[in-house]
């Protein structure tokens, strides 16, 4: 269930960044599927826990603060 929504939120993250619709046969860029995670990595649920290895979270917690870092001080159109 969790890939689903995740697949789901990133390929609308990507959309609304891009402006070109990835269609459903096609996964979502990496960027993307790793910030549809951001919901979704706190200790307490379990598709953050079970869905994937330590090595994998702390990559994606470390790819979500760097995309946060870098884009902090910009405006929502």
């Amino acid at each position: 269930m969790a890939a689903h929504y995740r697949e789901t939120i990133a390929r609308m993250l990507q959309e609304y960044k891009t402006g070109i619709e990835v269609s459903v046969s096609q996964l979502p860029s990496s960027i993307y599927m790793d910030l549809a995670w951001e919901g979704l990595n706190h200790d307490n649920i379990s598709a953050w826990q079970d869905a994937i290895s330590q090595e994998e979270r702390t990559r994606i917690d470390q790819t979500i603060s760097n995309y946060i870092n870098q884009n902090n001080n910009q405006n929502c159109p």
